[in-house]
């Protein structure tokens, strides 16, 4: 397969390295909903902020939904 430097590269990561971007993602929500309650979830930034921490929330239990038990 030729590359072409506009082409996006693929790579594998194994479990232990998707674990660290899940674990990142997880505190990434906690210090969002943390800011959330801070600025108040009802005002408009809270309620920004407490969504953004819903997605990064979703998208970790998502990962470590289809992650497989052990390496490949």
């Amino acid at each position: 397969m030729e590359n072409n430097p506009d082409d996006l590269h693929s790579f594998l990561l194994c479990r232990d390295d998707w674990q660290i971007i899940i674990d990142s993602l997880l505190e990434s929500a906690s210090d969002r909903f943390a800011t959330a309650d801070k600025l108040n979830r009802d005002s408009t930034y809270g309620a920004i902020v407490y969504d953004s921490a819903l997605k990064a929330r979703a998208i970790a239990e998502y990962l470590e939904f289809h992650l497989p038990e052990e390496n490949d």
